[in-house]
């Protein structure tokens, strides 16, 4: 089982380990995770249903960072070649779950997610490597 220790002692620089970590908090907290990788490595990290698909009652997107030795998480910017908007701002939410919408096999969380927009929460959750804490951070609307 993958814990905040073995990232502090072994790292984590491709944000698997933080992403499982954050698997865990949010399951034992009565979540279910659902797929919401669109191709490799894009769209969110984690999506996470309180309740069913068809009837939700809380939503998380989450984003597994790490917290920089300035203390600082980054998230990517907006993207103007691209025009893919700020991570995790609500154009770029908005605009994965439109992506989501069109690719198969996440079709049904895409419509779930456009559709209670409202009960969505945005956060992120890295692990701090000087103190050993868990930091998940709740985003506002930006």
């Amino acid at each position: 089982m993958i814990s905040n220790s073995d990232i502090i002692a072994n790292s984590d620089a491709l944000g698997t380990k933080t992403e499982q970590l954050a698997d865990i908090l949010f399951q034992k907290e009565g979540y279910v995770k659902y797929e919401s990788k669109i191709g490799s490595n894009n769209g969110f990290d984690g999506v996470y249903i309180k309740r069913s698909l068809s009837s939700p009652t809380d939503i998380i997107i989450n984003e597994a960072k790490q917290i920089k030795s300035t203390g600082n998480i980054k998230l990517n910017p907006g993207n103007i070649s691209t025009t893919l908007p700020a991570q995790m701002s609500d154009a770029w939410i908005t605009n994965m779950i439109i992506k989501m919408t069109d690719t198969p096999g996440l079709t049904s969380l895409g419509n779930t997610l456009q559709q209670n927009v409202s009960k969505i929460t945005k956060t992120v959750t890295a692990v701090d490597k000087t103190t050993g804490e868990i930091v998940v951070l709740k985003l506002n609307s930006y």
